[in-house]
């Protein structure tokens, strides 16, 4: 497969990666943090108030709901590790290093998910958000190469306009 063409300049490729390193320090803040329910609720007011029952313990649900809809917590983890995919792919900005970050952003998650058990009272690991976190990951991949090859092809449609 051709590599991605006409990338962007480095300025805005270290921007994108500046906002990455960003997501992912307040990801490890979020997900290690005993305080997030009370930060969020703090940061975010009545908003928040579902997402931080969602990181009490105590209020887990199972992964799907009666009704066949994913539980809003494994929605978050695909988001956010989503999120940091397509950032680090988009700061390499080619197919290799797009695959090499999807792999080192799934482990993070998994190391991320494990610390929970074992440097926070209030977190444990769970199956399911390792399942959602890999979910997180393809979905950005796939992103990734669907903003690379939407360039390509508006880069290469500009050229043969000029």
């Amino acid at each position: 497969m051709p590599q991605p063409t006409h990338r962007p300049s480095p300025s805005v490729r270290s921007a994108i990666g500046t906002l990455g390193v960003a997501l992912g320090a307040l990801t490890v803040v979020l997900l290690l943090s005993d305080r997030a329910p009370s930060v969020l609720r703090g940061t975010f007011g009545a908003t928040a108030a579902d997402l931080a029952q969602r990181f009490n313990v105590e209020a887990r649900a199972m992964l799907f709901l009666d009704d066949g809809l994913p539980e809003a917590d494994t929605l978050f983890h695909i988001g956010l590790w989503a999120g940091v995919t397509v950032l680090a792919a988009l700061t390499v900005w080619t197919w290799r290093g797009a695959a090499v970050s999807a792999v080192a952003v799934f482990a993070a998650s998994v190391l991320l998910e494990y610390a929970q058990g074992q440097y926070s009272s209030t977190r444990v690991v769970e199956l399911r958000d390792v399942h959602a976190n890999g979910l997180g990951v393809i979905v950005g991949f796939v992103t990734a190469a669907a903003c690379f090859a939407t360039w390509t092809a508006l880069s290469r449609f500009g050229r043969r306009r000029s």
